[in-house]
């Protein structure tokens, strides 16, 4: 099964697309590496996007056609949030939303969600 991993060359995620590879899966990577780590994802294929970017989702999701998607990507340090609580709202529920709408257009139906290790 092809798997889109979105955030996939953070720690959470390289380490799930690991697991997916292992699994007999092909994971595919979508970050935009603002915190994530090239070298977390060598041996996976990545497209490097934001998801503040509805095309470049759409783009990856013509690309590769996965038939599911596991969200990790997010801004997670409680902090930051405190002094600028909009950059986490455009990054995580925009973002989101701008992920899962991109998804129903075209017609990606799984996803699991993960939240951050904020909460």
């Amino acid at each position: 099964m092809r798997i889109l991993v979105v955030g996939g060359a953070g720690y959470i995620g390289s380490h799930t697309a690991k697991e997916l590879r292992r699994a007999g899966h092909q994971p595919v990577v979508f970050d935009n590496f603002s915190a994530g780590h090239r070298q977390a994802v060598a041996g996976c294929e990545v497209f490097v996007g934001n998801l503040a970017d509805k095309e470049a989702i759409r783009r990856c999701l013509e690309q590769w056609r996965p038939e599911a998607v596991v969200h990790f990507a997010a801004s997670i340090f409680v902090g930051e949030l405190v002094s600028g609580p909009a950059k986490y709202y455009r990054d995580n529920a925009v973002g989101s939303l701008n992920l899962i709408e991109t998804m129903v257009e075209e017609e990606v139906k799984g996803i699991v969600f993960s939240s951050t290790c904020a909460v």
